[in-house]
């Protein structure tokens, strides 16, 4: 007679392992070993236990136990790490950040803010402003010199109505003297107010928005 290593509704621990916590494979761990030795003390001494079947088994439960262990500081490891992240991108908090996006946040009081660079003059550079459906809400004209550009939002459609606080899709374009497009750097510019992770990774919150940390491209104290 041998006794085989259940461990749960008679599946063995290899493919068990990753249904049982710590507690659990004690528990069956103690009931094999209760079992084992009865066996051993009730055993046909002219027939004993085939030590290969007993070392098979105890090795068996042994792979089981490191697994669980292994796969539980697998996970103190992971959340570890991502509350050093957090901890680490608390300093953005407070911080006015610029995103490589094209997506501007709307707050219920106040403006939105852009950023954009130009390597060179343009002619003419058109804000556009798009709901969801991809409609123009909004086109303004911006500076054309070259170089870095900050430019605000009042949150006005171009009839003159105050629309909705949230997040809305904006485009710049510029164009030279022979009207050709002339390359656009777009940021969008807001002020962190929270950070969180999820299982997209770390993510800076704006007005209540959700960015990932990967589109910072500068950060400064806000103006003012």
């Amino acid at each position: 007679m041998s006794i085989a290593p259940t461990v749960s509704g008679g599946t063995s621990p290899a493919g068990a392992g990753s249904t049982l916590d710590e507690n659990n494979f004690a528990i069956k761990f103690e009931e094999f070993l209760k079992l084992l030795t009865i066996q051993l003390q009730n055993q046909d001494p002219t027939a004993p236990m085939d030590s290969e079947t007993f070392t098979r088994q105890l090795t068996q439960f042994s792979a089981v136990e490191q697994a669980i262990r292994t796969n539980s500081r697998l996970d103190t490891l992971i959340d570890i790490g991502r509350a050093n992240q957090i901890v680490a991108a608390a300093s953005y908090v407070g911080q006015e950040v610029e995103l490589r996006t094209d997506r501007i946040y709307l707050p219920a009081v106040g403006d939105a803010a852009i950023a954009y660079s130009l390597p060179r003059s343009a002619t003419e550079v058109r804000l556009k402003v798009l709901g969801e459906d991809g409609a123009i809400l909004v086109e303004r004209s911006l500076p054309t010199e070259a170089g870095y550009h900050e430019a605000r939002w009042d949150g006005l459609n171009d009839a003159g109505v105050r629309l909705p606080s949230g997040d809305y899709r904006v485009e710049i374009e510029a164009r030279d003297e022979r009207g050709q497009p002339v390359a656009v750097g777009l940021r969008s510019l807001g002020v962190v107010d929270a950070v969180e992770f999820d299982d997209s990774g770390l993510l800076l919150s704006i007005g209540g928005v959700l960015r990932p940390i990967e589109s910072v491209a500068a950060v400064r104290r806000p103006a003012g």
